[in-house]
């Protein structure tokens, strides 16, 4: 299986972007973490749906899908995709 995984500095960033609008009062925040497991060639079509490969031809994009999928199939045949969503409940007091 591989596995891709977030930068252990997304919820850090976030938390920066808040704090940069002094305007802005949090009054609620929540977390949320998942994964999901794709075949290769699953998500070889997942891939061909991003918007920068879809800009490639299909000269480009096919053999760059087909070395990912390859990748994937190397140790174990599936990839391990992690999500995460942070939403924060805000308001600007006074307005």
């Amino acid at each position: 299986m591989l596995c891709l995984e977030p930068g252990p500095t997304l919820a850090a960033r976030c938390r920066e972007k808040v704090r940069d609008c002094p305007k802005v009062q949090v009054e609620e925040s929540t977390f949320e973490a998942w994964s999901r497991r794709l075949a290769a060639a699953r998500y070889g079509d997942l891939f061909r749906t991003h918007s920068e490969h879809r800009l490639l031809g299909a000269e480009r994009r096919e053999p760059l899908v087909e070395a990912v999928e390859d990748a994937i199939r190397r140790p174990g045949g599936e990839i391990e995709l992690r999500h995460e969503a942070f939403l924060y409940l805000a308001r600007v007091p006074g307005e």
